[in-house]
């Protein structure tokens, strides 16, 4: 139950929100149970992506990867999974409406190829004159909602990494 009276009027207040609702399809039911008007100006949905780093067993890798470990240059969970041979993967089947790749930009990385289902290629330049962690390096967030697979593929450079892959529901 939430109270709404307030003296003098306030437009456009959050009266209720929860973060607690897992990912799927949810209904909110509003009842008038006092006073004299119900209002409903808005409602607003938010998803919050799911956040999976490079070591989760989901994430299937082919060919010679390693991690690094305590890198200390601001990795998420402080770790990467890295490759320095053309050609390798990494795939990932996902359920969901969206996808980022965080990987990192600097001097010794390349070209990566990023497909997703059956879409056309798309290559991204991961380099950059200086060192830039936790970096988008590819988004694709209007996917129709249900199972989709990515997978990113090392072009050029002397590495490619992984960092993490966020989903969205």
């Amino acid at each position: 139950v939430v109270n709404t009276y307030g003296t003098p009027y306030s437009a456009q207040t959050t009266y209720f929100e929860t973060t607690s609702l897992t990912p799927g399809s949810h209904t909110i039911k509003m009842v008038k149970q006092s006073g004299t008007w119900m209002q409903v100006d808005a409602f607003t949905v938010t998803n919050i992506p799911t956040e999976l780093n490079n070591t989760d067993s989901t994430i299937s890798y082919n060919g010679n990867w390693n991690t690094s470990s305590n890198r200390n240059v601001g990795d998420y969970q402080d770790d990467v999974a890295y490759t320095g041979t053309n050609g390798d993967y990494f795939e990932f089947t996902f359920t969901g409406s969206g996808i980022e790749v965080i990987s990192e930009k600097y001097t010794d990385q390349g070209n990566v190829e990023i497909i997703v289902d059956s879409l056309p290629a798309v290559t991204v330049d991961t380099t950059n004159s200086t060192r830039l962690t936790q970096q988008v390096i590819f988004s694709k967030l209007d996917l129709v909602s249900g199972s989709h697979t990515i997978r990113v593929t090392k072009q050029s450079g002397n590495y490619m990494l992984l960092d993490s892959l966020k989903v969205t529901h």
